[in-house]
């Protein structure tokens, strides 16, 4: 059985949205990839934060486009947050 809600004619035609009931139940949270917070200094004490889930192709990216060398100072895996009861 589907639900159809439907607003007034606008130039007419008649904005609406229809549901079922499986779309109010819970779905099955998937695992999600880990993420990583990183820090990267170059030559002239630039620093660059940011997240990634590929660290090390991120470091790429940014020595690909930058005439200074980087390194990677520091790399944190970041958690997802938990849902408080």
């Amino acid at each position: 059985m589907r639900f159809w809600l439907s607003g007034p004619r606008i130039l007419g035609i008649r904005p609406g949205i229809s549901f079922q009931p499986s779309d109010f139940r819970p779905r099955p949270s998937r695992p999600r990839a880990a993420s990583y917070i990183y820090v990267i200094k170059g030559e002239e004490n630039n620093v660059k934060i940011g997240v990634t889930k590929k660290p090390a192709e991120r470091l790429a990216q940014l020595r690909t486009g930058s005439a200074s060398n980087m390194f990677q100072a520091r790399t944190n895996t970041s958690r997802p947050a938990t849902p408080q009861a």
